[in-house]
């Protein structure tokens, strides 16, 4: 990703300090005390009398450190740096007391040290969690607690605001000596990933600040979807004053949107740790009591936002409760790369001026490319179409319509200006911050699709899941008929669809009727899953569609484009054949077809089958002696890759060395030897998927069936014949 590194950017620090045009648009920016030069030269002249010890220990410890790539010992590094731990930490929390016991000046935020233990995640999606942590983090703890802080839980990633990352030598530096494949030193890669999964932990986050602490010298870095960009050095014993203004200003005076919270978006409920049960997203892994409150967000939608189709616009005031959503619970899909679209995906409710839950629906937001048209145009595109053939969209069977869509906007107008990197960068000021990035800017996107679901992996039975892929085949089939092909398909992408019920709540047949029974009966509406016989499902995000007569060709400037962007949260379902292209350093060009998207149905199958039994034994906690650690080695084997290249040889593996070697599993099955204990599990909880695992498995191994198993059931025939 070097193309996307900007090194020795003073105009950082204006971003860090100043706030980025996202702020100061908002007003929601504010300088605060980091700007009282008397009060910073105060706080600096306590910290310099009683810290003298650590600042000595941190000058001592940098100048005896080795850089990493001659540290001879295993373990040595990590040794250097945790001595830096407790003095850094001695720091912060000085500067802390100060600003409480003369400033009066409590916080929720503090730098927290993360010297033994992980972060929680509480992502739905990945098995692979976040098993990284940055030396320090900015929590928000959501209570003004004095310093020094100890939280009686570990933070979950969402508490999580920025980042320090501690190496013992200066020489260590995320800007010096590139050299791996990736043109990034392991320093500046260890914070991209930090920055990534607060991205994905957060997903109304923009950007990302994170500090490098390096030796005694400290470097501010910006994360956003296209890159990162560092600041000069400064040195923390020359120059104590501005490390001290540094710390003051994540700790006291940076907002949440200076931080990178989309304006756009309000933050109904912080997110807050606790230590009961309820209803609460259960953020320990399995076996803890310990539970995490998602927060809730207000999604406001602009008044030219599309509804329904072009020409329907809102523009009256009386309409805004019609542009505002609200998310409910975790969300369902949350992007896990780096560089891209970054898309996130949440259950949404709208509700009446009386403040009544009137419409459920799902909405996804995620950065797209200047030089490609809005998912909104895309699900207009295909309404029209349809229309044109005498057909209606929503009569057909796995296909959603869009209620809304817009290009987020910010601020009122006449000074309104659309959300882009360029703008997050403020170009028309420093157009050097943008000089790394492509011509043509990244724009973010919001679209309402008039539809709500579960994740696919959260299937209620295997007839439901066969049921749910059935509709979205059928709707795929529906629209590749008209010349438009999805070519994202992934489990993401593919919801069980739920149905609003109304709440059955009588009034009382004696006694007084009270006002608060009146209310009780008019309870809002509430999402219920389908009687899995008929349960359905249906296809989402649209934004990388072809169209009739669009160029579905991919060609070497799409290749290069995916390339940098490293390995994206869908390219495990994608087709080999376009893997291979990725990986690839040549020229050809390969057409997308019908038959790569029905390929990322298959992988996005095992996929699924995998998630659902990983989550069902952390739930009942192995029972049987069915073991959670083995199938999810199986799944590292299928799917855990940092790379494309990495992808393909896991696919080779397991096709190539395995495909023969079949495993008796109960008397009238057998199992591929690689899934061999996911398979025992679903003939052990739901045969019914037996069929379709065995049919998956050898249509991407080699598209014939296997003469070792049982004859596949209707709906697997249904399923696997469904193109003919």
């Amino acid at each position: 990703m070097s193309e996307g590194i900007l090194e020795d950017e003073v105009e950082v620090e204006h971003l860090f300090f100043y706030g980025t045009p996202l702020s100061i648009a908002t007003s929601e920016g504010h300088t605060g005390i980091c700007e009282d030069k008397a009060e910073i030269l105060r706080i600096a002249k306590v910290v310099k009398k009683d810290c003298i010890e650590a600042l000595t220990e941190l000058r001592r410890l940098a100048r005896n450190a080795m850089p990493s790539k001659t540290a001879k010992e295993e373990g040595e590094q990590e040794k250097q740096e945790k001595k830096m731990y407790p003095h850094l930490k001695t720091i912060f929390d000085r500067i802390e007391e100060e600003l409480v016991s003369k400033r009066r000046k409590y916080t929720t935020r503090h730098l927290v040290l993360c010297d033994t233990s992980f972060p929680h995640s509480s992502d739905p999606v990945s098995h692979d969690t976040f098993n990284v942590k940055p030396d320090f983090l900015l929590v928000d703890t959501s209570s003004k607690t004095p310093p020094p802080l100890k939280l009686e839980t570990r933070p979950n990633w969402a508490q999580c605001l920025a980042f320090f990352e501690v190496k013992a030598s200066e020489y260590d530096g995320p800007g010096r000596g590139r050299g791996n494949q990736h043109g990034a030193t392991d320093t500046l890669s260890q914070g991209v990933d930090y920055a990534r999964i607060l991205l994905s932990s957060r997903p109304f986050q923009l950007y990302v600040f994170g500090i490098f602490f390096c030796g005694t010298k400290y470097q501010i870095a910006y994360f956003d979807r296209r890159g990162v960009i560092l600041s000069p050095e400064h040195d923390l014993i020359e120059d104590l004053r501005s490390f001290v203004r540094l710390v003051v200003r994540l700790i006291a005076d940076m907002t949440l949107v200076d931080l990178g919270k989309d304006p756009t978006v309000e933050l109904i409920e912080p997110p807050s740790t606790q230590t009961q049960a309820g209803t609460s997203q259960r953020c320990e892994q399995s076996g803890s009591s310990q539970v995490f409150e998602f927060p809730q967000f207000s999604v406001k939608f602009g008044p030219e936002s599309q509804l329904s189709g072009p020409g329907d616009q809102l523009n009256q005031a009386a309409d805004l409760h019609k542009r505002t959503w609200t998310t409910q619970g975790m969300y369902i899909w949350s992007s896990h790369s780096y560089l891209g679209r970054g898309t996130s995906v949440f259950q949404v409710a709208q509700h009446s001026q009386a403040g009544k839950v009137e419409q459920h629906a799902i909405l996804k937001t995620a950065w797209r490319s200047a030089e490609r048209r809005s998912e909104s145009y895309i699900y207009a595109k295909i309404r029209a179409i349809f229309l044109e053939s005498g057909q209606q969209p929503e009569q057909i069977e796995g296909i959603p319509t869009a209620l809304m869509g817009e290009d987020v906007v910010v601020g009122d107008p006449p000074t309104s200006r659309m959300l882009s990197i360029h703008f997050l960068r403020d170009k028309d000021r420093t157009p050097s911050l943008c000089s790394g990035l492509a011509a043509k800017d990244w724009i973010l996107h919001r679209v309402v699709i008039n539809d709500v679901g579960k994740p696919l992996w959260k299937y209620s039975c295997g007839e439901e899941l066969i049921r749910a892929l059935l509709a979205a085949l059928n709707g795929h089939k529906a629209l590749a008929d008209r010349g438009i092909l999805h070519r994202d398909i992934s489990p993401g992408n593919i919801l069980i669809k739920l149905r609003t019920e109304e709440q059955a709540i009588p009034l009382p047949s004696t006694g007084t009727v009270t006002r608060a029974a009146i209310a009780r009966s008019e309870a809002p509406p509430i999402l219920t899953g389908i009687d899995p016989q008929e349960a359905t499902g249906f296809l989402t995000d649209f934004e990388y569609a072809s169209l009739p007569n669009d160029d579905d060709w991919v060609n070497p400037q799409d290749v290069d484009s995916i390339k940098k962007a490293g390995m994206s949260g869908t390219a495990m379902f994608m087709a080999s054949e376009v893997l291979h292209l990725i990986d690839s350093s040549g020229d050809h060009e390969v057409q997308r077809t019908v038959s790569h998207d029905l390929q990322s149905f298959l992988w996005t199958i095992l996929y699924v089958v995998f998630k659902h039994t990983m989550d069902s034994l952390e739930r009942t906690k192995d029972p049987k002696g069915f073991q959670r650690q083995i199938i999810e080695e199986e799944y590292r084997q299928m799917f855990s890759a940092i790379s494309v290249k990495g992808l393909i040889n896991l696919r080779l593996q397991q096709f190539k060395s395995h495909r023969s070697i079949y495993v008796q599993i109960t008397p009238t099955a057998r199992a591929p030897a690689p899934i061999e204990h996911l398979m025992r599990y679903v003939a052990h909880t739901d045969p019914i998927l037996i069929d379709l695992i065995d049919t998956t498995w050898n249509l991407l191994a080699s598209g014939k069936p296997s003469k070792d198993r049982a004859p596949p059931s209707k709906a697997t025939l249904a399923a696997t014949r469904h193109y003919g």
